[in-house]
């Protein structure tokens, strides 16, 4: 953080006392003076006008993102902006130690109160005095934004630097997301991330709240790049060096700076650089990158060696069948396996098969040039013509078709797509499909309908339903005119499957039983594919009768037609959806049996875009029957697919899972963040969400947070919405939660729109909403007086509650109405099958107890609701208890952040890995223990950063280059493997980029060696503040993370440094606490930190000083002389010294004073 030169910084020791109220400060425990300043320019710093212009337009927005990877020159263009702009700043330089929500507002204050000293006083005392500030961020910003609109009078910027290092922190995002939203005019905030923030972005720019500039926007232009020489290096360059230049490095800055600082070392003086000496400067970069790779290393491979070099960099990527097109089959292998060994600028490619390569960019260019310069265009477009007839002889559909789109042979590709189309379809090969349709058009005046059928296909899997629907219509009526049935029919069905998607459910059923109708008798995979659509739309046009026999029917004839045509997966997919009306009804255990037999067994060997839905149905059912773990499971394995197939739909109905899944766990901001991720992406899948049940979800969510105001507005506009819709098991869903609301905020009668609800569900057999409404219809009449209605709601409620297993939501209605359960014991009704599963005597318990107010208008907590897209489910909190706030830093309840960390890596002691809620990897994951000392040297680096130099120099030192080559690649792959045996779902977390390793930065991390640093810091500060009390609970949770030195079992060199680093730190605690016992002559306690201390260092006089006046203090003067001996013959025996003459004083004194 920095603020201008208009005020210097208050110093740090200083600032408590310019405070009124120095109790009501919280501030961060270190101001770190690197954070106050902003970073230097550096002489070769080129004023960018043009950048510059569009930061300044964004200065009437609330906030500007700056987003791009390192080396791009945020930092230095936000730093020319905000020197020039004349408006005081302040400059806050983030680290990944201000993950916490008052370390991070306290230096926000700190650097405000630079230019404006009487700053801050509201919001600093809201964070004293607030024990969990995590759960009242709204006010923590509304109370500084009021400060800023009354003490601040002048557009002030205040930029957060590096926000990508609390990016990861709810709290802070969920902060910063409404300091954005709400904020007054003479703020302006600059974000600066390496990855696009954890905020509304989407929302916040639909809003106009934010602009933005990415990596793109940074690159130089070509004009930049000319400027940059003449401004910095005094040279000047002709266009087409320019050009030559921005090819090369893409407009990249610091790839640019490279090229300018060579540029300085050229001997030549005239202002006018020339092209042979230019090329000579790009040379020189290039043999600096690659160590001479063209004159150093190429030359001496074999000519047959070389030639290969210059025909493979016609690949991507670089697997067997890629180098057979190269070379005999005999010889692809070995030609492999030699460039691997010699390194030849080859690797493995980060994520990818074990034998799939690469060739660095930069080389794959040059070998492309030289490729060129000996055969021509023409000659290249021969042999990427020629390597891909040979990738089809080898059924490389996709490698052959991507070649046939770089040859621009649009016949070949035309003919692949029209031929073999529907199997790359089927193997989930779509780019192949989508460059080729690219391809195509470009060169063809006219396409073939498949074509367009197939890339229509795509569309619709990809959420653009438009683009679908104009391309299916084009290829039916295209088949049409040719002739082609089957083409015709599957089209149709693609148009079907988009109105399914729509809602509008009649058109789909008509064009679906059309395709039917077309379909070629022969063509039995088409027929039951049109039979599945049919069948899902009687499915939707019976959900308000409840009445599914036909669609379950039509589906088991689809399927059979699937086993006929032997596509197997098909069959599973149609099988999927009769799981469906079993879901529905609230058979859960039968619902499960045909949702998993889509993605268990050999059906889910292979990942395809429909998986993605079974994992969410699966979830819903999990999240039905109270199995929040497996539905947490269930939803990232849907957002694995989801990722792979760039599916739209499936994401947003994650989401909403996710959501639920958050909201029932307390989480409520991440929950709402969810809903807003799923709404955004139902709206880009074309879907009406009136029709869906995300807004149901959202409105339990404000039932949740008791906004009870706002939950009626939302569920009255709702039940309007779904009323001229004319979907009466919608209506019924937003009837109920309106009954919810005016029950729960005893503002008006609550019974007959209960009861309307639960005549619908009654029609439709939805047995979960059924006993929802009922409990819901049950705590009413409670309300009311009515006992006898009260009874009977209760007993229908239970009844069917026993008979479909909702025993996750009665136990939540126990939890929550225990005065309605006890009238039914009291009354003999389900009294056996309350005691059977338990909640008798809570019941009985709670009740006398007097907390049947949960049965009153207005009370705590609400009814279980089921949710209402897709598997109607009814569950809500595990307790009541897990509605009260966790205390912070508390061992005994596991937060949220807890839940979301994806890996754990402790080093304190021996090295532990765990993955997701502590999962051990498999016994044998490390039995190459280099590997796991190298993922040890990564999550200690930092940002947990490695080049891959310094990785090679710490582990291979003095190691011949062959054989490192040999051991390097193999041991990365085995970490990645590791991170992922016996895991069901796989992730990457080791990544690669920019000649380094780093944790990828999708995933959630908890280091022990982190977590250590923050609690001791956080011991510290309240030992500054005076609070004994939680100084000793930081510090002794600090000593229970140090289970041992740093990597204790680790003797690598590297190690030392920060070993000593942890110890001393730990030591300096031990003793810290051993003083503070002292002092509070609690000198039992004293005595067992000192000896902790002992145990570790022996050689400590000051400990054992302290130790035996602990001794004499307490009484035990035995003790004190055996302490003293046992020092005296240490000392001897050791290192042949006696005790200091202070040691020896303190010893004589005590004795004679015993």
């Amino acid at each position: 953080m920095f603020v201008t030169p208009l005020n210097e910084p208050t110093k740090v020791g200083t600032l408590n006392a310019d405070l009124a109220n120095p109790k009501s400060v919280m501030l961060p425990q270190f101001f770190l003076k690197t954070k106050l300043l902003p970073p230097r320019l550096g002489r070769r710093v080129l004023p960018r006008a043009r950048l510059i212009d569009r930061l300044r337009g964004f200065l009437d927005h609330p906030a500007t993102i700056v987003c791009a990877d390192a080396g791009c020159g945020k930092t230095t263009l936000v730093t020319d902006l905000v020197r020039s702009s004349g408006h005081p700043y302040v400059w806050y330089q983030i680290d990944r130690s201000d993950l916490d929500l008052a370390v991070f507002f306290g230096y926000v204050i700190y650097g405000i109160r630079g230019v404006y000293p009487d700053f801050g006083q509201v919001v600093l005392g809201l964070i004293s005095e607030t024990e969990d500030l995590g759960a009242k961020t709204d006010q923590l910003v509304d109370a500084l934004v009021n400060e800023i609109s009354e003490q601040i009078d002048k557009k002030f910027i205040l930029v957060l630097d590096d926000y990508h290092h609390v990016d990861a922190s709810e709290p802070i995002a969920a902060a910063v997301d409404r300091l954005i939203q709400y904020a007054p005019d003479v703020l302006h905030i600059i974000i600066t991330t390496r990855s696009m923030p954890n905020l509304s972005v989407t929302r916040l720019r639909s809003k106009g709240l934010i602009g933005s500039l990415g990596r793109q926007e940074l690159s130089f232009t070509q004009e930049e790049v000319k400027q940059l020489f003449g401004h910095t290096a005094d040279r000047q360059l002709g266009d087409d060096l320019v050009k030559r230049l921005y090819e090369r490095t893409n407009g990249w800055a610091t790839g640019v700076q490279l090229i300018v600082q060579a540029v300085e070392h050229l001997t030549q003086n005239n202002n006018q650089l020339g092209e042979s000496a230019f090329v000579e400067v790009l040379k020189r970069s290039e043999q600096e990158i690659f160590d001479y790779f063209a004159e150093e290393v190429l030359q001496y491979e074999p000519s047959e060696t070389q030639d290969a070099l210059l025909r493979l960099s016609l690949f991507n990527r670089i697997d067997h069948e890629a180098a057979s097109c190269v070379l005999p089959v005999e010889r692809a292998y070995q030609l492999l396996a030699s460039l691997q060994r010699s390194n030849l600028f080859i690797s493995q490619v980060d994520g990818g098969e074990v034998d799939e390569y690469s060739l660095h960019p930069m080389f794959r260019r040059f070998l492309r040039r030289r490729l060129k310069a000996k055969i021509g265009e023409a000659g290249i477009r021969a042999l990427e013509s020629k390597y891909a007839d040979h990738l089809m002889e080898l059924g490389k559909w996709q490698k052959a078709g991507l070649m046939y789109a770089d040859a621009r042979d649009t016949e070949a590709l035309a003919r692949i797509l029209v031929e073999r189309g529907r199997e790359l379809m089927n193997a989930g090969l779509l780019e192949i499909v989508k460059r080729g349709y690219a391809a195509v058009s470009e060169g063809a005046s006219q396409l073939h309908p498949e074509i367009q059928r197939l890339r229509a296909h795509i569309a619709r899997t990809e959420g653009d339903l438009e683009l679908a629907e104009r391309l299916f219509t084009k290829a039916a009526s295209g088949a049409r005119d040719i002739g082609d049935r089957r083409c015709e029919a599957s089209s149709l069905y693609g148009l079907a499957a988009v109105n399914i998607q729509r809602g509008e459910h009649a058109r789909a059923f008509g064009l679906a039983r059309e395709a039917l109708a077309k379909a070629p008798a022969e063509d039995l995979a088409l027929m039951a594919r049109c039979e599945h659509t049919i069948g899902n739309c009687q499915f939707l046009s019976s959900i308000a009768t409840g009445e599914f026999d036909e669609a379950i029917d039509t589906w088991r004839r689809a399927a059979k037609l699937a086993r006929q045509a032997g596509r197997q997966n098909l069959d599973y997919i149609i099988s999927h959806n009769i799981g469906m009306p079993y879901a529905f009804t609230g058979d859960f255990a039968r619902a499960r049996e045909w949702f998993s037999k889509l993605v268990e067994g050999e059906a889910g060997r292979v990942p395809l875009p429909q998986h993605a839905l079974a994992y969410c149905n699966l979830a819903r059912a999990d999240f039905a029957t109270g199995d929040f773990d497996g539905c947490e499971r269930r939803i990232e394995k849907a957002f694995e697919v989801c990722r792979l197939f760039n599916l739209t739909l499936e994401r947003a109905e994650a989401h909403e899972i996710a959501g639920n899944l958050h909201r029932e766990r307390g989480g409520f901001a991440l929950a709402r963040d969810h809903y807003f991720q799923a709404e955004e992406r139902y709206r880009d899948a074309g879907m009406q969400l009136e029709s869906r049940g995300l807004p149901d979800e959202q409105l339990r969510l404000l039932l949740a947070e008791k906004n009870l105001s706002k939950a009626l507005g939302s569920a009255r506009e709702l039940m309007e919405k779904r009323g001229r819709l004319g979907q009466a098991f919608p209506l019924a869903r937003a009837r109920m939660l309106m009954g919810r609301a005016v029950l729960e905020s005893g503002v008006g009668e609550p019974k007959e729109l209960l009861n309307d609800a639960l005549n619908q569900f009654i029609s439709c057999r939805a047995n979960t909403w059924i006993a929802s409404a009922r409990f819901l219809l049950a705590r009413a009449e409670v309300a009311a007086g009515n006992k006898e209605g009260a009874a009977l709601h209760i007993a229908e409620a239970l009844r069917t509650s026993q008979e479909f297993g909702f025993l996750q939501m009665v136990k939540t209605e126990v939890g929550r109405a225990p005065a309605v359960f006890q009238l039914a014991l009291d009354r003999g009704i389900q009294a056996d099958y309350l005691k059977s599963i338990g909640v008798a005597e809570e019941i009985s318990r709670k009740a006398a107890e007097g907390m049947s107010r949960a049965a009153e208008p207005g009370t705590d907590g609400a009814s279980p609701t089921p949710s209402s897209a897709g598997v109607p489910t009814g569950t809500a909190r595990v307790s009541p208890s897990s509605q009260l706030p966790v205390p912070p830093g508390s061992v005994t309840a596991r937060s949220l952040a807890d839940r979301e960390i994806d890996l754990s890596i402790n080093m304190l002691g021996p090295i532990q890995v765990l993955r997701e809620q502590g999962r051990k990897l498999a016994p044998d994951a490390w039995t190459l223990s280099r590997a796991l000392r190298i993922l040890s040297f990564i999550a200690s680096r930092h940002n947990h950063r490695a080049t891959k130099d310094a990785i090679i120099e710490t582990f291979w030192p003095d190691t011949r280059l062959e054989d490192i080559d040999k051991n390097f690649w193999p041991t990365i792959s085995y970490i990645r493997r590791a991170l992922n045996s016996s895991q069901e779902v796989k992730k990457n977390f080791i990544r690669y980029r920019e000649s380094a390793y780093f944790f990828n930065p999708e995933f959630n991390y908890l280091l022990d060696t982190e977590e250590f640093e923050k609690v001791i810091a956080l011991a510290h500060e309240r030992r500054r503040e005076g609070d004994s009390e939680g100084f000793i609970a930081a510090a002794r949770r600090g000593i229970e993370l140090y289970r041992g030195e740093f990597l204790e079992e680790n003797y690598d060199n590297w190690v030392d440094e920060p070993r000593a680093y942890y110890q001393s730190m730990y030591f300096a605690t031990l003793k810290e606490v051993a003083d503070h016992h002292h002092r509070a002559e609690e000198f039992e306690a004293s005595i067992g930190y000192c000896k902790m201390i002992l145990n570790r260092d022996p050689y400590r006089e000051d400990v054992h000083r302290q130790l035996i006046d602990s001794y004499a203090r307490v009484g035990n003067r035995a003790a004190v002389r055996e302490q003293y001996e046992s020092l005296k013959t240490l000392l001897r025996e050791e290192l042949g010294v006696d005790p200091l003459p202070e040691t020896v004083a303190t010893y004589k004194k005590l004795m004679s004073d015993a």
